[in-house]
């Protein structure tokens, strides 16, 4: 990964996650360049200044989409002025000497950078032809000309594909409810197929824990609903399954529908996918997990409680 960064588009929080997720920490930084379309880098050395895509799901990473990351800070134009001045820049001289509090980079993105003025832009200049090996600066501007050739010279350059911003947008949810669907394929395929989800789960932070809760709920119930709406009536042994789903728990819209759904007729092997008991039973443990989520019982134990709660036991 080079030091600095001229960039548009709105990639500059998507660089500064790649700058910290854990996912890339100790790499190169010359990964799977997903998102970006790399420019050419005059004057950066001859490193191409490639990055890859940010996990999304990292501490790192979900702390830098909320705003709070303590290694990734942002300079603008304050308030009612036109212009970046140079003791705003000073300052992130006197920080940079600072090691990072927690990811192996502090990042520095200077929003607008066209608006330095040139006193603002010598001192960064300063920064940039001797930077300490932690810092990355991203410069993020619609209008680089305005920027020093020297400024420029010292930067790579870097572009978004078409499709980048909806793309990386997007990445942390998707990825929580990828492995949401998994979970049911798990579920289908047997034990050691739902202990390797689990393992993967233990590591996601709470909010992506959380997303992976929500839509493997909303799957659950979704299948449970197409039980009671294809169903002309079910077969006495599948009531007493779900049934079992008719307490707190299971989302309350649900059960009016499969109520509806409990008559005797209709064969099993008409119905695709997983028995209605066995969703009733997932549905209920996602309930407690995010309950217990929501006091800060860790992500480790929670996909431990799952694993165990829907694990088949061999005859």
């Amino acid at each position: 990964m080079s030091h600095a960064y001229i960039v548009s588009g709105g990639l500059a929080k998507t660089l500064a996650m790649s700058a910290v997720c854990a996912a890339q920490s100790g790499a190169s930084g010359a990964g799977n360049a997903s998102s970006v379309s790399n420019a050419s880098a005059s004057g950066a050395g001859g490193a191409s200044g490639a990055f890859a895509a940010p996990c999304g799901v990292c501490k790192h990473c979900v702390k830098v989409t909320r705003g709070v990351h303590p290694d990734v800070k942002a300079v603008s134009a304050e308030s009612g002025k036109r212009e970046i001045t140079v003791d705003q820049i000073r300052l992130l001289k006197r920080d940079i000497i600072v090691l990072p509090n927690e990811a192996e980079r502090k990042v520095y993105i200077i929003n607008d950078a066209d608006l330095m003025n040139k006193s603002a832009q010598n001192a960064l200049l300063q920064m940039l032809e001797e930077p300490p090996s932690h810092a990355v600066f991203i410069l993020e501007t619609d209008n680089p000309a305005a920027l020093y050739p020297t400024v420029r010279s010292r930067c790579v350059a870097v572009r978004p594909r078409p499709d980048a911003g909806a793309n990386i947008k997007a990445k942390r949810p998707v990825t929580a409810e990828k492995m949401a669907e998994e979970l049911f394929t798990a579920l289908e395929k047997g034990n050691s197929s739902l202990i390797s989800l689990m393992f993967r789960l233990e590591k996601l932070e709470k909010d992506a824990f959380a997303v992976f809760l929500s839509s493997a709920r909303a799957q659950a119930a979704a299948r449970l609903r197409g039980y009671a709406r294809n169903a002309s009536g079910l077969q006495p042994e599948l009531q007493s399954g779900l049934q079992s789903g008719l307490q707190p728990g299971l989302q309350p819209e649900l059960q009016p529908e499969l109520q509806s759904g409990l008559q005797p007729g209709l064969q099993p092997e008409l119905q695709p996918g997983l028995q209605p008991e066995l969703l009733a039973n997932a549905e209920r443990v996602l309930f407690k997990a995010g309950e217990m989520l929501d006091l800060n019982v860790s992500t480790g134990h929670l996909s431990g409680m799952i694993c165990a709660s829907l694990i088949k036991v061999e005859s």
